[in-house]
Order: C-alpha cells, then structure tokens, then sequence
C-alpha cells in the first residue's frame, strides 16, 4: 500500500513544481525533472512523518518514495511512448486517406475518358 501512496505523493509534489517552476520547458522534459525535485523533498516529509516522536527515519522514505518515483517515471516513459506512436499512427493514416483520395480521382478521370470514348463509337 506505501507504493500506492509514494506514487500519489511524487506526482502531487512533482505536480507543483511543473505548475510553478517548469511552465517553458517542454513536456517530457519537466515531468523527469519534476519528479527528480520533488523525491528527495518527499522522501524528507516522510521520514519525519513516521518518526513517532523520535528520529527520522530517512532510509525507510528514501526507499519508499524511491521506489514510487522510479514507477511515476516508468509509467511516463509508457505514456510518452504510446502518445508519440498514435502520432506516427496518425500522420501515417493521414497520409494514406490522401493517396487513396487522389487515386479515386484518378479513377473517375479514367472513368470519364472511358465513357467518353464508349460515346464517340
């Protein structure tokens, strides 16, 4: 359940720094470099969270929110990824509706020429 939570709170940290610091920089770019901030600032809150009253208990956060970072970056590198192929997708499709396009109108020219032809006989 602690990944569940490390992964929120990255994200959530992660989140306002792009709000805040990272608005210019492009979009792979200020998730990485949002995520790589806010760990270490995470991972701090967590280990005074549960000192209970004692000291903090910092190996334990840093390995916790490490291992909720390393999942947020993974999951954004899918994501990236899968957003990048439905562009080629996209452009790719597009490109064959307008050879298809430009065929059918090569057709109907041949098709008129034909019936024109068929006419003069």
């Amino acid at each position: 359940m602690f990944i569940l939570g490390s992964i929120l709170g990255v994200y959530i940290f992660s989140f306002l720094f792009i709000l805040t610091f990272f608005k210019k920089l492009k979009t792979p770019k200020k998730q990485f470099y949002s995520i790589i901030i806010s760990y270490p600032i995470v991972s701090t809150i967590s280990a005074f969270g549960s000192a209970d009253g004692g000291d903090p208990n910092y190996l334990s956060g840093f390995i916790d929110y490490g291992v909720g970072s390393i999942i947020l970056i993974i999951i954004y590198l899918i994501y990236f990824k899968f957003e990048n192929d439905m562009k080629n997708t996209s452009k790719e499709f597009e490109k064959s509706v307008t050879k298809i396009q430009k065929d059918l109108k090569e057709i109907e020219k041949s098709g008129e020429q034909i019936k024109n032809n068929l006419k003069d006989f």
